[in-house]
């Protein structure tokens, strides 16, 4: 399964480069970026258009951490619950007493 998986996401990042490659290559007109305060130099508009996307995704990455971090805190915890309880369970197997069944 995780040959699979590396061969799928190996086929999408080609797939997006080769389309990032035919977008540059389709628009080569010079264009400056006016950021209200500053304005950049002429490039082209395929090079502006492929860095907003790259920037956007880093800031859906860094805006997605938290919650990642948040979910990976919630199953160690429910790890650790479900251990204390296996440990419980095998203790009262063990003593004889009813489990509930």
């Amino acid at each position: 399964m995780a040959v699979i998986r590396k061969i799928i996401v190996f086929l999408l990042v080609l797939a997006m480069v080769v389309v990032g490659v035919l977008f540059s290559l389709q628009n080569e007109t010079l264009v400056p970026l006016d950021a209200l305060v500053y304005t950049f130099p002429e490039r082209s508009l395929s090079l502006w258009v492929l860095c907003a996307f790259g920037i956007g995704g880093l800031f859906g990455m860094f805006a997605s951490m938290g919650v990642m971090w948040r979910l990976r805190r919630q199953v160690r915890n429910n790890q650790r619950e479900i251990k204390r309880n296996r440990q419980e369970l095998s203790q009262l197997r063990a003593a004889g007493l009813p489990t509930g069944e």
